[in-house]
């Protein structure tokens, strides 16, 4: 008599079904691996990364890359409009209201006249807010009005400058358009969609501030490789290090010429763009540390940390922004076998003179309430501090 029983053949229909979809899914996955052009794979948000990456989804959720662009949110918005506040920059008065269950900014426009405007979305968070308002022909413009949310006070990034509506760099004009200046890297994937011919923006983007994919890439294919069981082969999803992880941060962290619209993490950063380098303008300081907003990608290439083998992440967490640890600690985790901070900076380490990067990362504050470090990792010379008027030390430092 035969062994043979019905619950055989119904595990056999089992395998025989597990295989052809397993077959599916090694089709697909082929098809929508990084093998193939990163643009025809789909972007799939950083929401369907949280189900199996929950802390880091956390971690990111409160960072200034998360936070970069958003949504209008009442509550978290409503100290800057109540009540209703006067905002005087030098002769002008503007003022910020609600009305109608709507937020909105008496300023300014570029026809000389002052109307409200309301903003559609918030650009940035802290230490400063900018306020997203859309105009005719798709521009979007940036307000210089901005809020901080510490002081909770406005202010004019642009100081006492006053720009007037004639000006290129007046906020409702063209050097304030956020489809050309702030969402390629405030938002993820951003197309500009701009039509040349009758100056209009169908400017889209894949997600609203910088989430999971702006580092890593279009996601579809990592999900598949989930669904695969990971057996199929390595995960696609771009997890740089070396020249490429410091390309990809540098594609937002660089002041640079846009050459085209495509780059994807992993590319390399001069076949995308053109960076500003030290020259006889004021762009930088003679020792090629930062001056104007310079950001850190072109100054870190020019270190001698860079030409270590330093990367972003020895000194920042990837998912936070934050430094890895705080004061010289920072610094010390590679150099303490050589450096006493007391002994070579001849000042005690809970002094200003005593911190490592206040002498070797001196701190220039832009738009009125962001300080940033220089990234060149450069030595203090007195002589080019006195002629020159080169920064010696950092913001709070003697």
């Amino acid at each position: 008599m035969s062994n043979f029983r019905p619950t055989t053949l119904i595990i056999a229909a089992v395998v025989l079904i597990a295989l052809i979809l397993l077959a599916i899914g090694v089709s697909s996955y082929q098809k929508t691996s990084y093998e193939v052009d990163p643009s025809q794979i789909s972007y799939v948000g950083s929401q369907s990364c949280k189900e199996c990456h929950e802390e880091i989804f956390r971690e990111w959720g409160a960072s200034v890359h998360a936070l970069a662009e958003r949504p209008i949110d009442e509550e978290r918005e409503a100290p800057a409009f109540l009540p209703p506040k006067e905002i005087q920059v030098v002769d002008s008065t503007s003022k910020a209201f609600e009305k109608d269950g709507e937020f909105l900014i008496h300023t300014l426009g570029k026809d000389g006249k002052k109307k409200d405007f309301e903003p559609a979305r918030i650009l940035g968070d802290n230490p400063l807010r900018q306020f997203l308002v859309p105009q005719d022909r798709g521009y979007v413009q940036v307000t210089s009005l901005a809020f901080d949310p510490q002081a909770e006070e406005w202010f004019d990034v642009f100081g006492d400058e006053n720009r007037q509506p004639h000006e290129w760099g007046f906020w409702a004009n063209k050097g304030m358009t956020w489809n050309t200046m702030c969402a390629e890297c405030h938002n993820t994937r951003v197309n500009k969609n701009y039509d040349i011919q009758k100056d209009v923006y169908h400017t889209d983007v894949e997600e609203m501030g910088v989430g999971c994919e702006a580092c890593h890439g279009p996601g579809e294919a990592h999900i598949e490789w989930h669904r695969s069981f990971h057996i199929l082969g390595d995960d696609p999803v771009k997890r740089l290090e070396g020249k490429e992880l410091i390309d990809s941060c540098g594609r937002c962290h660089a002041r640079r010429t846009a050459l085209t619209e495509d780059f994807y993490p992993g590319d390399l950063f001069l076949d995308h763009y053109v960076p500003e380098l030290p020259n006889d303008t004021e762009v930088y300081y003679p020792d090629g540390q930062v001056h104007d907003e310079d950001y850190v990608y072109s100054s870190f290439r020019m270190s001698r940390m860079y030409h270590e083998g330093v990367t972003c992440l020895d000194c920042h967490l990837p998912h936070t922004g934050k430094t890895k640890f705080e004061g010289n600690a920072l610094c010390l985790q590679c150099h303490a076998d050589k450096i006493n901070p007391t002994e070579h900076s001849h000042h005690k380490v809970d002094e200003p003179g005593g911190l490592c990067v206040n002498c070797h990362m001196p701190t220039t504050v832009y738009m009125q309430r962001q300080p940033r470090r220089d990234h060149g990792f450069t030595i203090p010379d007195p002589k080019l501090t006195i002629e020159a008027e080169v920064p010696r030390m950092g913001v709070g430092s003697d």
